[in-house]
């Protein structure tokens, strides 16, 4: 049978025969896997047919940062093989069922990416095994049942962990359903339950924070990010104006992983963003008043899509730059120079014709196309640069040793979500160097003004109200212990903790919620250290500076570091009161030995907080 057509007809009108009440049907093994127009043109002559054993997914990507994608068809139970290579080809060539696409349960794109392909069809597989082993009776998809399917939707819930892990082989299934439109109806699952119903009925709801990417431990990020610099820093300062480098290779190696960690970190882009970025991104330009801001340009890949739908694999240039601070500039600048060295046994670190900034190095044993790192090599040269830390560097320097982070290896991805849980909850620490995370929150949101998709400012507000929900159950605590809370926020503070109790106490909040309570008024809760109080945020009622809206999506947010004690936002527990005694304590003992001028201003501020002190006692 050739390819059929989008009414599920051969398009020769060749290939179905009837036996008894069976329909039999065959596809040709040589017309080829892929839609020839997709496939990247350094891999056209390979690309494989129908019926070829082993497709290679990669071939459909035109970025250069993915990692071989194969489908080795013997993996496949035999009895399901065959449908499932022709529902494949569908996929990928004909596209979901037009009735699917644009369902409101679900939502399905009808040209999925190639990894996303990939990964539907290796959930096949796994449906296909339980078929094999629960149902043997079942010989043809068509023999599958409704009832069938919602026992593998209880197999999936029973055996899989999160809710991720079980949405995805469900997803799977009906994109199968999507698929199999070409074929007899003997060979058509039929429509599964929670394309209509949903999913939470079959799988559970989502717990908050199941599937998040898990941040970077500050005692690791710290010494991390510290030493990352100064490396990059030194190499600079000694190899900075150099167009033929010679370095040993695992230099070179190690030097790329610090480049990493600081592009990735101090930029806020997505693992493919950095790895595709090119040796002529970065812009430095001079502003009115004499400070330099920093450009960087590259790709973005995430929903981009061409006007049939099909994802563009090798990305589209981002209209608005990102931008970062001196450090992440200088990191750009060594991975410039790393790129264009060669090292000891006389290989170039990148390929003759590419431009990236991050070439994979000349080791090519896996025969992939694309001249860029993919995420398990940029892995390798980050563990391998915290390895050369700890194995000495850190003592030779007086530095602190790299711990080892409790959630494991330190990866791509989490430095983004690392960044956004420093920005909501630590604005007034130290990125390094005396930088501090507004500052980098400031700059780096400038670089996702009037997007649509905001990116990192989404991450910042589900780490920022995540931290507000945990202030609300530690002063809901304090309160159901006897403690007192004072100030002129008081009662809004109060309200928030009571709209708290009433609708999320007890319950871990997704992040869904999480953004919808970010836009509930009255709900903005800040802890303030340096001002020993709780800032119970309404714009109209701040006293400080507000630090402005960087993008469409970012709220207005209070400035911490210009807080005024005069403010109507400041609320204060039991906790912060034990602060103000002890700095009054403090204040006492100065007050002794300082200078008139200076004596009267400490014994204002102590006036100030013994106020503070007796109004908390009263309330």
């Amino acid at each position: 049978m050739t390819a059929p057509d989008r009414t599920g007809h051969p398009a020769d009108g060749r290939g179905h025969s009837v036996v008894g009440d069976t329909e039999a049907w065959t596809w040709d093994p040589a017309m080829s896997a892929f839609p020839i127009d997709q496939v990247r043109a350094d891999a056209a002559s390979a690309a494989p047919r129908y019926g070829d054993g082993v497709w290679d997914l990669a071939m459909l990507n035109h970025g250069d940062t993915m990692d071989r994608r194969n489908i080795t068809w013997a993996e496949w139970p035999e009895r399901f093989r065959e449908v499932l290579r022709a529902a494949a080809w569908t996929m990928l060539n004909q596209g979901l069922a037009e009735e699917m696409v644009g369902q409101r349960t679900i939502a399905l794109a009808q040209w999925p990416s190639a990894a996303t392909a990939f990964n539907a069809v290796h959930s096949w597989r796994v449906f296909a095994r339980w078929l094999n082993t629960e149902r043997p009776l079942v010989r043809r998809l068509g023999d599958v049942t409704t009832e069938d399917l919602r026992d593998y939707a209880t197999h999936i819930r029973q055996t899989r962990n999160t809710y991720q892990a079980r949405a995805a082989p469900l997803l799977a299934v009906a994109r199968l359903y999507g698929c199999l439109w070409t074929l007899p109806p003997a060979d058509r699952l039929p429509p599964p339950r929670w394309l209509t119903e949903g999913l939470i009925p079959f799988i559970g709801t989502p717990q908050g924070g199941e599937n998040k990417t898990p941040p970077i431990a500050p005692e690791t990020i710290s010494p991390l990010l510290t030493a990352a610099i100064a490396c990059i820093s030194d190499f600079l300062d000694e190899y900075g104006d150099t167009d033929d480098l010679v370095l040993p290779e695992g230099v070179i190696y190690r030097l790329q992983g610090a480049c990493l960690i600081v592009v990735a970190y101090l930029t806020g882009m997505r693992p493919q963003e950095v790895l595709s970025l090119d040796r002529d991104c970065l812009t430095v330009l001079t502003r009115p008043n004499g400070a330099l801001r920093y450009e960087v340009r590259g790709k973005h890949f995430k929903g981009v899509r061409d006007a049939d739908g099909r994802h563009i694999s090798a990305g589209q240039l981002r209209e608005q730059p990102w931008l970062t601070i001196k450090a992440g500039a200088d990191a750009i600048r060594a991975a410039h120079v790393l790129a264009l060295a060669t090292d000891e046994h006389g290989h170039v670190t990148r390929d003759a014709d590419s431009n990236l900034l991050l070439p994979r190095g000349r080791r090519r044993r896996d025969g992939r196309p694309g001249a860029g790192m993919i995420a398990k090599q940029a892995h390798r040269r980050i563990a391998a640069f915290i390895t050369h830390v700890n194995d000495g560097l850190a003592a030779a320097r007086g530095w602190a040793p790299i711990p080892a982070d409790p959630q494991g290896a330190v990866t791509l991805p989490r430095f983004r979500r690392t960044l956004a849980w420093h920005i909501a909850r630590q604005p007034l620490g130290e990125v390094a160097l005396g930088v501090q995370y507004g500052h980098v929150r400031v700059v780096t949101g400038q670089g996702y003004a009037g997007r649509a998709e905001a990116g990192l400012q989404g991450l910042i507000d589900v780490e920022e109200m995540q931290a507000v929900v945990e202030r609300l159950e530690e002063v809901a605590d304090e309160r159901r212990n006897g403690g007192r809370i004072s100030g002129p926020a008081r009662e809004r503070l109060e309200a928030a903790i009571s709209r708290y109790d009433s609708q999320y106490a007890g319950s871990k909040m997704t992040d869904k919620e999480l953004r919808r309570l970010a836009k509930t008024p009255g709900m903005q809760v800040y802890d303030n250290p340096r001002a020993l109080s709780l800032c119970v945020f309404q714009r109209r009622t701040a006293a400080c500076h507000v630090a402005p809206a960087a993008s469409s999506a970012e709220r207005a947010t209070p400035s911490l570091d210009d807080c005024r004690s005069n403010c109507a936002n400041h609320a204060r527990t039991d906790r912060h009161i034990q602060g103000l005694k002890a700095e009054r304590a403090g204040l006492a003992a100065e007050v002794e030995h300082a200078a008139q001028p200076i004596a009267i201003r400490l014994t204002d501020r102590m006036a100030d907080i013994d106020r503070t002190i007796a109004d908390h006692e009263v309330a």
